[in-house]
């Protein structure tokens, strides 16, 4: 379900510190519902799912999820 042509991103937030967002992106919203479903399932926590805009096209819907957690789970 999930393939990607990319690396594992990393942002800062304002206190600089790291955040590794995790995005889904489909023009179907049952798809991106059933991924935070299965994310939750695997990681055992939630993530937010949003609906974009483009002109003259389906809407994007995103999930997405910016977690230290995700990426360093043993550094709690």
């Amino acid at each position: 379900m999930f393939a990607g042509d990319d690396c594992l991103s990393v942002n800062h937030n304002g206190d600089g510190n790291r955040m590794h967002p995790i995005k889904f992106y489909n023009t179907r919203k049952e798809y991106v519902e059933l991924f935070s479903e299965l994310f939750f399932r695997v990681f055992g926590f939630k993530g937010k799912t949003r609906c974009g805009e483009r002109n003259h096209k389906q809407p994007p819907w995103e999930f997405y999820k910016h977690s230290v957690d995700s990426y360093y789970p043993s550094e709690q």
